[in-house]
């Protein structure tokens, strides 16, 4: 199959073919596309696995309070204290919220001092430094569109460009996913142009050879344009939901992985240049020997990606077939556009560089000499003690993976400098740091749930019980606290009033107030409960028998130890029995952290184990033999872990990490098996080829030192790109590149320099079973010839 391939993509038509399919096919997805970055979605909730509770209260919250979607926080602050030109700037900025509020209906909710004195508590700090304005997105909007631009205008306007002396902040989810939005549009091309110089530089060192330098990044960059651009038209005209992370990794495998099939195929190409062969000829060779093995590596990259198909969590689910659909055109452009330029150009490929025809008898192991036949040479004089002692390190490094703590904060993510993590650090230190992401629950009632306050507040008091709750805000509890009259009293003044002002209030809010008072109709003392009458009813829907109740806590949920307390809060609204309660809903940005919380962990068990056999399938057909797979399969899994446990020792005790993103050890895990794999499954085949020739143990020398060359400069390449990602400013990125490339440099220099070639040298005929006795016939007859 692969002579035949090759045949044709170096053919005078297939050449020709080939050449202007790579460059039309993906220059014409490009113009017809839309930016990828412009279709992607920063919503955690977008991904939630379909039935998920924090789900369903998004769905209650937009059919049933649309005016109560994202919440943000403007933070404003003086050291010094809040003074009365500060208060008048804050309330020019209130009123301007409020038009823009009443003008453009994209945000509203709008609570402060100014319209509303009796919370006036829960929005000034005791030291008169602090002050907040509250406010939330309609349900519904996306960030996207006139929502984000009406966001960046608020941000624009009251924080970036103020003339006062007073500092402002944008925090809260709002202000969180707009940080967000702007960090991953302004890393899209940086890590395109960090890699591409990355693979240029080192390409141009190792080889010195501008076209070998060039046409990787070549054969990439076309697969990249192709496979994004396809992604992107998908989004567009299906609805298909990409995560913002797609454009970063996809660029970071495409550019990594793809130099490296151009590497074993340049390698190998000017062996067989070396040995006499015509150019055609040597590509011909090239690929009958490299194509099965790094077309192997790729369908253990494509598959183990496919298998992220079986998650829960829809960002898990979107991103793995993106990426397999990326590393797929890769590997069609390693196959078909690399063959056939090199083909064409020849020993010119490695200009300035010559090529010199060498005698067969160069290809003697005597003749063999450098750093990897001396390590090899050293490895096969002492396999046992060497694999054990691989075996021991690997797991003292592996130790650290107990000690990593889980984030699933956003905000951790964000850079320092950011204004919802300035604002955020800014609020916790005057006010429950809980506020950032409070807790919303719905209570799905048989009917008015201004009759049946007595059962609202038997789940507010409930939830009030909670360790860590600082504030339950409900139609029982309109400002946070118990009311001073008696749940019956108060329910007994809202029956009083009539149709046309509970229709007032619910149609207007706060703003209503002014007009109720001058009416006269109310008594002094109801005067006095207006507000909180006014609050009540404003958390009850006007659409249907629902009430709302935030809970927030003394601190952000956002370490599984905290994050927890959503379940508890579960549970505790699913043993509540009351004859007026249908349901209790546990929703809000902390509640969608926990779902993604338990998705990943049930990920985690489902998808490792998948990825894991299909990449042992595929090593069992390619060496057709058992044992070898396993230890190869076993030695990666070992890396990986070694890898991770060295990484969070680094990122929590030198970097200062709070914990790993809870996204992280999925890709890691996944990348680094599937990538290291891919080294080992080089060096196994070109053993397995040698094999045919000549003892294992000469055999084994022979490709270690025939592919530790190429082998250490495509993971140094790997390393690299992935290095790109650790210049990022997301904490989780950073962690993923710098985790992946220290696994990859641990895979190239010890597993696959040292571990691997002592276990192929300790099972000896054993790595073959069972096919040991065609193995050893076929040995015999090549040594009798």
């Amino acid at each position: 199959m692969w002579r035949k391939i090759s045949k044709f993509v170096t053919s005078k038509y297939g050449r020709l073919v080939t050449l202007a399919a790579w460059i039309i096919i993906p220059i014409s997805l490009f113009i017809i596309a839309p930016s990828l970055t412009d279709v992607s979605s920063n919503n955690q909730e977008d991904f939630l696995p379909v039935g998920s509770q924090s789900t369903e209260a998004l769905q209650v919250a937009k059919q049933y309070f649309p005016a109560a979607g994202v919440p943000g926080i403007i933070i404003y602050h003086n050291e010094t204290g809040i003074s009365k030109e500060d208060n008048q700037n804050i309330e020019r900025d209130f009123l301007w919220l409020k038009q823009e509020s009443e003008s453009n209906h994209l945000i509203g909710n709008l609570n402060s001092v100014f319209n509303n004195p009796d919370i006036s508590n829960r929005l000034f700090s005791k030291d008169r430094s602090t002050l907040m304005i509250l406010f939330s997105t309609i349900s519904g909007e996306t960030f996207e569109g006139k929502l984000g631009n009406q966001l960046t205008q608020i941000k624009d306007k009251l924080v970036d460009y103020r003339t006062d002396e007073l500092e402002v902040h944008l925090t809260g989810p709002v202000g969180i996913y707009l940080d967000a939005i702007t960090v991953f549009h302004s890393i899209d091309l940086r890590i395109t142009l960090i890699s591409v110089i990355m693979v240029l530089v080192i390409l141009l060192v190792i080889y010195r050879a501008p076209f070998l330098a060039i046409l990787p990044i070549l054969s990439a960059g076309l697969a990249y344009l192709a496979s994004s651009s396809i992604v992107a038209i998908l989004a567009q005209t299906t609805g298909l939901i990409v995560n913002a992370q797609a454009t970063t990794i996809m660029v970071v495998l495409i550019f990594g992985a793809g130099t490296d099939y151009m590497l074993f195929i340049s390698s190998r190409y000017k062996e067989e240049l070396r040995s006499g062969a015509n150019r055609l000829d040597a590509i011909v060779e090239t690929m009958d020997n490299v194509g099965p093995a790094i077309f192997s590596s790729a369908a253990t990259t494509i598959l183990a990606m496919l298998a992220l198909s079986f998650a829960s969590l829809r960002s898990f689910q979107i991103l793995g077939p993106i990426l397999a659909l990326g590393m797929l055109l890769a590997i069609i452009g390693g196959i078909t556009l690399i063959p056939g330029v090199l083909s064409l150009l020849g020993k010119i490929a490695f200009w300035p560089a010559k090529v010199e025809v060498k005698p067969s008898s160069s290809l003697q192991i005597s003749n063999e000499k450098g750093f990897w036949f001396t390590l090899t040479t050293w490895v096969s004089k002492r396999p046992l003690f060497t694999a054990l002692s691989s075996l021991i390190l690997l797991i003292c490094m592996s130790i650290g993976t107990f000690t990593m703590n889980q984030s699933f904060d956003l905000l951790d993510s964000l850079p320092d400098n950011t204004s919802s993590v300035r604002g955020y650090q800014m609020m916790s230190e005057s006010f429950p740091s809980g506020y950032v992401s409070p807790v919303k629950a719905f209570i799905m009632m048989n009917n008015d749930p201004l009759k049946n306050l007595k059962a609202i507040e038997y789940v507010s008091s409930a939830f009030a019980s909670v360790d860590g709750v600082t504030r339950v805000t409900s139609p029982s509890r309109p400002f946070g606290q118990k009311m001073e009259i008696s749940i019956s009293q108060y329910s007994d003044r809202l029956s009083n009033l009539s149709t046309i002002t509970l229709n007032e209030i619910k149609n207007t809010g706060m703003s209503s107030l002014p007009k109720l008072v001058n009416t006269r109709q109310f008594t002094t003392e109801e005067i006095e409960l207006l507000p909180s009458i006014v609050a009540t009813i404003n958390q009850t829907s006007k659409f249907g028998h629902v009430a709302s109740i935030e809970v927030i806590f003394e601190n952000n949920l956002g370490n599984p130890e905290t994050l927890n307390k959503i379940g508890q809060l579960r549970d505790i609204g699913s043993t509540i029995e009351a004859k007026s309660i249908q349901k209790i809903l546990i929703g809000g940005t902390s509640a969608v952290q926990y779902d993604t919380k338990n998705a990943t962990d049930r990920d985690m068990k489902v998808v490792a184990p998948i990825a894991l056999a299909v990449i042992f399938i595929i090593l069992v057909i390619l060496v057709k033999a058992i044992i070898a797979p396993l230890y190869l399969l076993g030695s990666v899994i070992l890396s990986f872990f070694a890898s991770f446990g060295i990484s969070v020792l680094i990122f929590q005790n030198i970097l200062g990490h709070d914990g790993v993103g809870s996204g992280v050890p999925i890709y890691m895990g996944l990348f680094l098996v599937a990538l290291g794999v891919d080294y080992n499954i080089y060096i196994i085949s070109r053993v397995k080829e040698e094999s045919r020739k000549r003892p294992l143990k000469e055999a084994t020398l022979f490709a270690v030192s025939r592919t530790g060359g190429v082998i250490t400069s495509a993971g140094i390449i790997l390393a690299c790109t992935f290095t790109a990602m650790t210049t990022l400013p997301l904490r989780d990125l950073f962690q993923i590149g710098f985790v992946v490339a220290f696994g990859v440099i641990l895979d190239t220099f010890f597993v696959r320099g040292i571990m691997v070639p002592s276990l192929v040298m300790l099972f000896g005929k054993w790595n073959w079973w069972p096919n040991m006795e065609l193995r050893t016939k076929k040995h015999t007859g090549n040594k009798n010839t």
